[in-house]
């Protein structure tokens, strides 16, 4: 039964002394680099301390990524075949919010380098068809339009040297 003692002893010993002092001494930095396009607002870079500085320089960051901002004042519906004489605007525009996890950096034991290029995608969907109204206005012709849709297209890129 001693026996049995001891080699749970040094089991959990062993264990300790392997994984309990394996530690992860690299550091994390981060940049972004982003477009000049100016219907981009309100943009936040964050990890788990609060907001990263935007100014393309690497700044030390921890654990994870989230990305927010606006898209201000984009096409969100296109009229086809638009004429003054429809009773609705040729583009009718809307602000769209971007949000994105990029998850948790990878723990490795020398620094690690990330870059975050921040870019959006458009995407004009297929072609919608609406019927004609009566209202006590008067009649309102069926017309086609695009709806459009954007979504993110950041990438996040890795690298062990600045």
């Amino acid at each position: 039964m001693k026996l049995l003692y001891k080699y749970i002893f040094l089991f959990i010993f062993t264990f300790l002394i392997v994984f309990g002092c394996k530690k992860d001494n690299g550091k994390t930095f981060l940049r972004v680099i982003q477009t000049t396009d100016t219907s981009i607002i309100s943009l936040n870079v964050a990890d788990v301390n609060g907001s990263v500085i935007i100014d393309g320089n690497y700044h030390k960051v921890e654990n994870q990524l989230e990305l927010t901002y606006i898209l201000n004042n984009m096409v969100k519906y296109e009229v086809k075949d638009w004429t003054p004489q429809l009773t609705l605007y040729h583009y009718q525009y809307q602000d769209f919010a971007i949000n994105k996890y990029f998850g948790e950096f990878e723990k490795i034991n020398e620094d690690g380098y990330y870059t975050l290029n921040i870019s959006y995608l458009t995407v004009k969907e297929d072609l919608l068809y609406v019927d004609p109204m009566v209202t006590v206005y008067g009649t309102y012709p069926g017309y086609y339009f695009w709806p459009f849709n954007y979504y993110d297209n950041s990438k996040l890129s890795f690298s062990t040297k600045p």
